[in-house]
């Protein structure tokens, strides 16, 4: 389980490499780096937001507050001169992640038959405020990756939602889907097009 007492980074603690394509040994740079540290920090939150969920029986799934991080995220994309569509499709990608992690703790719990937590983070007041905080900053992160990330080259560590629930410092292979997926490409095609 990610360890309630683990300190929340706000930059990289150490950047990984990665074997490529004919054993090239690739470092990841910092820029990435940084980009890949914030999203494990947002993941290691979803232990406290899996803690308020499984105490007061509320769903994982909360559309609402999936659908205004999106617009957020949309308004901060164009401010950050990043493509919207974009952006939005990184963090509903990050959103799932983040549910998939709650998904595997709350299985846990209740293959533990765990009752309730004595004592929680409150998610409205402490949770939300710390996620919003790292969407702005994880959008500063992708404004100075961009160039990497829209050449489709970045290099990022992945694991399973176990390793991460475990406190391996990477991210689950969902979280990664914005980069491997072509679609930085593919969406700045339709965001210059859309400034000319």
């Amino acid at each position: 389980m990610i360890a309630a007492t683990k300190q929340h980074r706000p930059e990289v603690d150490a950047c990984s490499s990665h074997r490529g394509a004919h054993g090239i040994v690739r470092k990841q740079s910092a820029a990435m780096c940084r980009v890949q540290s914030l999203m494990v920090t947002r993941l290691e939150l979803m232990t406290e937001v899996a803690r308020n969920k499984w105490n007061d029986g509320s769903p994982i799934e909360d559309f609402p507050r999936e659908q205004q991080v999106l617009e957020e995220t949309r308004v901060l994309a164009s401010r950050a001169k990043l493509p919207p569509d974009w952006v939005v499709h990184f963090f509903r990608l990050q959103i799932e992640a983040a549910k998939e992690v709650q998904y595997q703790l709350l299985a846990r719990w209740d293959a533990d038959r765990l009752t309730e937590f004595d004592q929680t983070v409150d998610l409205r007041s402490e949770i939300r405020p710390k996620l919003d905080r790292l969407t702005i900053d994880l959008i500063s992160a992708l404004a100075d990756a961009w160039p990497e990330i829209r050449s489709g080259t970045p290099v990022m560590k992945s694991c399973s939602a176990d390793d991460l629930i475990a406190g391996a410092d990477c991210t689950t292979t969902l979280s990664l889907v914005p980069f491997l997926d072509g679609s930085a490409k593919a969406t700045l095609r339709r965001f210059r097009k859309g400034l000319e």
